[in-house]
């Protein structure tokens, strides 16, 4: 939802009385699924991802998501990162700003309770393959790497429909290891 940025809410006299008042304007940009499947995203790049370091400590509780980033020619560097409840930014010259994200807040979370970054109801859980994103064959799960079956969330209506093209049963020659 888009939240129009205002300077103020609310203007009283010294009698209590509202001289004047601002609403912002909101309206939405990005259907919740949409959004949800965002946050989702942001959340695996911290838990495990490389972000790893923002995490706040585990026994809190308290899931987090986030972004990092950098300027042209590395001339800053961001880290973006939310909570349940909370959302803030660092800028610097440096690599470790995921690290001083979660020290900044570990002590603004203390007391609250546990929470988890939750997925739309309305999204759809598929079994897919990883390797084509395809609906996965019985050769998806024999890949010789180990399965390459996954589960991924979508909006309703963008889940794939066709069967996995990429795993392929062959014959290979015994002396010559060739197709």
């Amino acid at each position: 939802v888009y939240i129009e940025p205002i300077a103020y809410t609310k203007v009283v006299n010294s009698k209590g009385e509202t001289i004047l008042e601002k609403i912002p304007e909101t309206h939405v940009v990005v259907r919740p699924e949409v959004a949800s499947l965002m946050k989702d995203i942001l959340r695996t790049t911290v838990n495990p991802g490389l972000s790893y370091r923002a995490k706040l400590p585990a026994e809190m509780g308290i899931e987090v998501a986030g972004k990092t980033g950098t300027t042209q020619a590395n001339g800053d560097f961001w880290y973006v990162g939310f909570s349940p409840y909370y959302v803030g930014g660092i800028s610097g010259d440096s690599g470790a700003n995921a690290r001083l994200w979660s020290a900044i807040m570990t002590p603004i979370h203390q007391g609250l309770a546990p929470a988890k970054i939750e997925r739309n109801p309305n999204l759809l859980s598929v079994q897919v393959c990883s390797q084509s994103g395809k609906i996965p064959t019985e050769l998806c799960a024999l890949d010789q790497r180990g399965s390459q079956v996954i589960t991924e969330y979508f909006v309703p209506g963008t889940q794939p429909t066709e069967t996995c093209d990429v795993h392929v049963k062959v014959e290979v020659c015994t002396e010559s290891n060739m197709l």
